[in-house]
């Protein structure tokens, strides 16, 4: 087991039951401030500047900027690390938004599922669901793995998800059914334009599923029929219309602290400060660990 990870995994909790399990703290989470950069002919927002900040247990602060593009697929980041001392750490577009998803993917999927998961399966194979994979594998040690993207992505990164579970196999049906026999499906994709979305009767088989960044790729028959879970609720309603413009209604959203009630449901995560945070501090330990060796 990856004892990093493990110890990342257990800062990651502690700090978010302190910042949303009582009042909603906004000084270690504030609501992520976004600038939209173009939408396209219809309104939708395709290109936005995010401002997220974030503020550890232990006094680590953190600033990221992260400019994403859903049309072409661009996306750019810097993060700023102070420390308790006041000394600053600059990160650039490096692996620190992976591994913050992947813990905050777990640290879900710890909260919400009822039962261990025997199947995962992941909608979206680039590198933030495989480090989701990676995560998942290290926390649960499911016994299968199913894939489901383009064609073209697929044949390109089966193998790195085979490395990680040798009994990962591709969903490419109509009906998703290997998806669908999945516990838990983890969803890393963007669809920008409405007829690319699907509806909850595609996927109705999984326990828990949890979406990374935006909801776009999940029309709003799943926000109507199974409970709605976020890793901010106030920031994600904050920021509800860019997030679901096609949606005819607001939603509300629980914490991944709440009580699940329902048969089914969905944990949105929308990505918050606090959470890179943490990750720029253990990442930043560790690399200053490894340069006393």
């Amino acid at each position: 087991m990856n004892r990093f990870f493990i110890d990342s995994l257990k800062m990651m909790r502690e700090n978010y039951i302190r910042a949303f399990g009582g009042k909603y703290d906004t000084e270690m989470c504030p609501i992520k401030d976004v600038e939209v950069d173009e939408r396209d002919a219809a309104g939708i927002v395709t290109a936005s500047t995010g401002f997220l900040r974030g503020l550890t247990i232990d006094g680590v602060s953190s600033l990221k900027k992260i400019y994403t593009n859903d049309v072409n697929g661009k996306t750019e980041e810097i993060l700023d690390i102070r420390e308790r001392d006041g000394s600053e750490h600059e990160y650039r577009d490096l692996a620190l938004t992976r591994y913050r998803c992947s813990l905050m993917t777990v640290f879900a999927m710890e909260q919400l599922m009822r039962k261990k998961p025997k199947n995962v399966g992941f909608i979206g194979t680039g590198r933030t669901n495989l480090a989701n994979c990676i995560g998942i594998c290290e926390r649960f040690s499911p016994l299968g793995i199913v894939i489901r993207g383009s064609k073209r992505n697929v044949d390109k990164n089966i193998g790195d998800f085979l490395l990680v579970n040798g009994k990962t196999k591709v969903d490419d049906t109509e009906d998703m059914i290997h998806l669908n026999a999945c516990d838990t499906v983890i969803i890393c994709t963007s669809a920008t334009r409405r007829e690319e979305m699907i509806s909850a009767n595609l996927l109705m088989g999984p326990d828990l599923i949890i979406v990374l960044d935006s909801g776009y790729y999940l029309d709003e028959s799943f926000r109507k029929t199974r409970d709605n879970y976020s890793d901010s609720p106030e920031q994600l309603e904050a920021h509800f219309r860019d997030e679901f413009p096609w949606d005819e209604k607001d939603y509300t959203f629980k914490t991944l602290l709440d009580k699940r009630d329902a048969r089914k449901c969905t944990a949105y995560l929308y990505g918050i400060g606090l959470a890179d945070a943490v990750a720029g501090e253990e990442i930043t330990n560790r690399i200053e660990k490894s340069h006393r060796k």
